[in-house]
């Protein structure tokens, strides 16, 4: 066999049916269709990647002939990309500045990507010095004074958050042979061993089991191997997508950190140029496991313009050291049966990516695009919106948490802008207040970032609000911020001591807030809104967060976690 006979060169892979049987051509396409067209369902992958079909064949294929004692193998043919060619994320999307802004750091982290030596980038040296470029994964681990963090991972898609609802559910029960499966995985990984080697084929197999799908070995073409991976194909696009990367360590300590090397594996696996049509037209969510001797750490990954990792999980003892400890089994079967679940979701979002410059622009977004608000016809309903997001309404950096989005009719029509935003709480009463007398813009929806379980139960706090638009400009950009270089006009400080005074103090509410920034002039001075009701809220029940700016001038007694008084809100008014 070579590439002449198949009269075809370009991207592919080669698949081992499972079982020790032979499948003729009609069998085989009957067991896929039934399969959902998932080849990872009835076939291993003999080839780590889509490769040209003369570097899988040609080098074993001189003399032979076909017989009986040779296997039936599977050749998956991948369409090329019919858009593009060579042109790199940026310069395929137009509009918005700071979109093109995003794209063109995300080349760059597939760039760097493709250099990366998984033996040598998770030393602690060299993982340092990676986190010294501005192509820095966002994990919290920073090693200057730029900080890595950013909105959690949960909110970017909706698989991260369907894991945390299912594996933190202290009354979901995991079905029998996943907590089976998790006990025989225990048992394994209390064995002490010596090198990863020793158990690496165990491992691989029970996780099979436990997670439904197939973990294999792949190598890249820098020759980065992670110890175990989970793929799936696409249908409309070329590209192998990692659905779990699985570093494994003979024990905690020994060899670096895995879910470092993991991280690293991901971006490896994602940054290749076998990968690019699929890797630019999604944000390339995977799972990342790591296992070290008896402990187990679970992290979300997903690149936006930079590589973000989360842990979501602490370390997790997998030792079985007590004999009537039925509890502690279920309870660790709940993690696999979160991710088992989570993954089949991220195989469903695969199957159904198609390749469109929308879905380039989208992948730098989240995925929650929709809404419920009043019917404007009848109150007592509610209509379902779809979000647009158009870009960052701050800085073009993966930490914002305020878009500018718009609401499109059923067939992607503009219908009007919007600014959502992510956030832990909201002063939702606060906010409403000021509307009803034209202080602020009027509030769509303060709910769930997902609508549908269970990922509508894993974001913890988080909330999404959409607000509407109200053109202006801020009175930090009318008047300057630093250092108060213009005092603001005494009719814009009246105007702001009578809304927060007489309309949230009248009714025992505090802004917490009230700067420059989050006063919005919308045309004529007098026409002053008040923005930002995160920390708003009842007196003596709302507190400052953690981690307050230290660069800004707070009224006396402002403090992390110290209460909100009505008090601050009237010496900051007074500093404006």
């Amino acid at each position: 066999m070579c590439a002449k006979t198949i009269g075809y060169d370009g991207p592919s892979r080669l698949w081992k049916p499972n079982g020790s049987y032979t499948l003729s051509m009609h069998e085989l396409a009957d067991r896929l269709e039934n399969a959902g067209h998932d080849l990872t369902q009835l076939c291993e992958s003999l080839s780590d990647a889509p490769r040209d079909v003369s570097d899988l064949f040609l080098e074993h294929s001189r003399g032979l002939q076909r017989s009986a004692q040779l296997p039936t193998l599977v050749f998956e043919k991948f369409q090329l990309p019919q858009y593009g060619g060579d042109q790199r994320s940026a310069e395929r999307l137009i509009g918005d500045a700071d979109v093109r802004e995003l794209a063109q750091k995300f080349d760059e982290v597939l760039k760097l990507g493709q250099a990366v030596t998984l033996s040598q980038q998770c030393q602690p040296i060299n993982y340092r010095a990676h986190q010294l470029t501005p192509c820095a994964i966002l994990d919290g681990r920073r090693a200057s004074s730029q900080t890595c963090i950013c909105p959690p991972i949960e909110l970017f898609h909706e698989s991260f958050a369907q894991f945390r609802a299912i594996a933190f559910d202290d009354t979901h029960q995991p079905p029998e042979g996943v907590i089976v499966s998790t006990l025989e995985l225990m048992k394994n990984a209390s064995a002490i061993a010596t090198s990863e080697a020793a158990r690496s084929g165990s491992t691989r197999k029970m996780l099979g089991k436990l997670l439904n799908l197939p973990a294999v070995q792949t190598v890249d073409r820098n020759k980065n191997s992670p110890d175990h991976v989970m793929i799936c194909s696409c249908r409309q696009l070329s590209g192998t997508a990692a659905l779990a990367i699985i570093e494994e360590k003979a024990e905690l300590g020994t060899s670096g950190e895995g879910s470092v090397q993991g991280s690293f594996s991901y971006m490896s696996h994602w940054a290749s140029p076998d990968q690019k049509q699929l890797v630019q037209n999604c944000s390339a969510p995977s799972f990342i496991i790591s296992i070290a001797g008896p402990w187990l750490v679970v992290c979300g990954a997903i690149i936006t313009s930079q590589v973000i990792v989360h842990r979501l999980t602490d370390y997790i003892w997998l030792g079985y050291s007590r004999n009537i400890d039925d509890a502690r089994v279920v309870q660790i079967a709940r993690i696999f049966n979160g991710i088992r679940d989570a993954v089949e979701g991220l195989v469903e979002f695969y199957h159904g990516l198609s390749p469109s410059t929308e879905n380039q622009k989208a992948r730098f977004f989240s995925r929650a695009t929709s809404f419920t608000m009043p019917d404007p016809q009848d109150a007592s309903r509610t209509t379902e919106c779809q979000l647009r997001y158009l870009r960052p309404l701050k800085t073009p950096h993966p930490a914002s948490t305020v878009f500018l989005a718009e609401i499109v009719n059923g067939t992607g029509d503009h219908i009007s802008k919007v600014v959502v935003k992510f956030v832990e709480r909201y002063g939702e009463a606060a906010h409403r207040a000021l509307t009803e007398v034209g202080r602020a813009p009027k509030l769509l929806y303060h709910g769930d970032v997902w609508r549908t379980d269970p990922a509508r139960r894993g974001c913890g706090p988080c909330k999404m609000v959409v607000m509407e638009l109200v053109e202006g400009k801020t009175a930090s950009d009318k008047y300057g911020n630093r250092d108060y270089a213009a005092k603001v006009p005494e009719v814009v400080r009246d105007a702001v001591r009578s809304a927060v005074t007489e309309h949230l103090h009248g009714r025992g509410l505090v802004h917490g807030d009230i700067r420059r920034p989050n006063i919005l002039l919308a045309g004529e001075e007098e026409n002053v809104m008040i923005l930002d009701f995160d920390w708003a809220g009842r007196e003596g029940e709302v507190r400052y967060p953690l981690d307050l700016s230290e660069g800004i001038i707070w009224a006396e007694g402002v403090s992390d976690l110290a209460p909100i008084l009505k008090t601050h809100d009237e010496e900051m008014i007074s500093n404006l």
